[in-house]
């Protein structure tokens, strides 16, 4: 399920909702990263994500927090990052292996070239997990959208548009199985509250 208001116009390829906030987390501790270092307040950061949309809002607090700032600064993710994609990486580990989810296969098929070539060229590669990489290079694809030189008119080429929107379709999936784990949990929760009272 894509959520129309979950990127920022421009900004990010169209990457559905809780995929593309692990990228919009990555960007949010990197201005923390350079803040700090310029000596510059985070309250400012802190007004500017809390503008978001509600699901968002809720992320940036959690990241703002004493406690992942302070991971941040040593060189980490923050703990709600590494939540968010631990779970998607266990989603898409079970649901690439279900032999009966055709559709998510085919669109794994098409993104595994990609991740092997990641693979073959980053070293540190070979600690991440699949989604980890794809968020990645979708991260980099952001990080070099707000360069000068793509401020000035540098377009993507045809295989980096063709990767972006596999990626994309594949994230889209994720999300659907992301929302369907989360209701089933919310559905087994609620009945079993109604049945204790």
């Amino acid at each position: 399920m894509t959520n129309p208001q979950a990127n920022t116009p421009g900004l990010l390829p169209d990457v559905p909702e809780y995929t593309a906030q692990i990228i919009h987390l990555w960007v949010a501790e990197e201005s923390v990263r350079i803040l700090t270092r310029q000596q510059q307040p985070l309250e400012l950061l802190q007004q500017h994500l809390m503008q978001s949309n509600p699901l968002r809002q809720g992320l940036m607090k959690e990241l703002l927090s004493e406690e992942s700032v302070a991971q941040i600064l040593s060189g980490q993710h923050a703990p709600v990052t590494k939540q968010l994609l631990a779970e998607c990486e266990a989603i898409h580990k079970k649901v690439s292996q279900d032999e009966h989810n055709i559709v998510y296969q085919g669109c794994y098929i098409l993104v595994l070239p990609t991740i092997v070539a990641f693979r073959a060229k980053e070293p540190r590669a070979k600690e991440m997990g699949e989604i980890e990489i794809l968020c990645t290079i979708l991260y980099n694809a952001t990080v070099r959208g707000l360069t000068k030189e793509s401020r000035e008119g540098a377009e993507k080429s045809p295989l980096d548009t063709r990767i972006y929107q596999q990626i994309s379709a594949l994230f889209a999936l994720l999300d659907q199985e992301y929302h369907r784990k989360h209701h089933k949990e919310e559905t087994q929760s609620y009945h079993k509250e109604e049945t204790q009272s």
